[in-house]
């Protein structure tokens, strides 16, 4: 209806929205008789008895990813020590991190003979869960644990674009395992003279 210039905008005293029809009676389809229905150069076109709307809104709810440190320092007297990390709270907020849910039997559209489309199950559109996991991973290995900077270099290119974000714990090289404990930053591919290389770094600030 918005394309047809009929605009809406929302109720501020209670939950729902307003059809604003130019002139209103294009919204009285069916209603608008007698006199006045003759007098008028715009017809009615939508009832706004059996008008229906699909509405998307924004919540106030955050998606959210939560990871709990035990306390496993303890003071002289065997007492829990007050200044470990999980006497603390680091909160951290990723802008860009979403959540779409589609509710059950929502309408998407009108088949070819004008009956209704609807989504049947509720389900999700968009869960950036895996972008507050990267974020996650990253807190932890900075603020938290001991970590080391890796910079790993592979002959070929490899499909680990998925891998940033994800712990690397240990590096093993000619029987020797190093422990990094930090997160993969970056992952990157080039094409030099001897062939194609993917690059991983660790432990790098982004």
């Amino acid at each position: 209806m918005t394309e047809r210039g009929i605009p809406f905008s929302v109720l501020k005293s209670t939950l729902g929205i307003r059809a604003n029809g130019n002139p209103a009676h294009r919204l009285a389809d069916g209603h608008w008789r007698g006199f006045a229905a003759k007098k008028t150069n715009t017809q009615p076109e939508f009832d706004y008895e059996s008008v229906m709307v699909t509405v998307a809104f924004e919540s106030d709810q955050r998606l959210k990813l939560e990871y709990e440190i035990p306390t496993v320092d303890t003071d002289s007297d065997g007492s829990p020590d007050a200044s470990a990390p999980s006497r603390g709270v680091l909160q951290e907020v990723v802008e860009a991190a979403q959540t779409w849910y589609l509710a059950p039997e929502t309408v998407i559209g009108l088949a070819e003979n004008g009956s209704l489309q609807k989504s049947g199950a509720g389900r999700e559109l968009r869960n950036d869960r895996a972008l507050l996991a990267a974020r996650m991973a990253g807190l932890i290995s900075r603020y938290y644990q001991e970590r080391a900077r890796a910079h790993i270099m592979f002959r070929g290119y490899m499909p680990w674009s998925d891998l940033r974000g994800v712990i690397l714990e240990t590096i093993e090289e000619k029987d020797t395992v190093y422990q990094v404990r930090s997160a993969v930053t970056s992952v990157d591919w080039r094409l030099t003279r001897s062939g194609p290389e993917t690059t991983i770094k660790a432990g790098y600030a982004r």
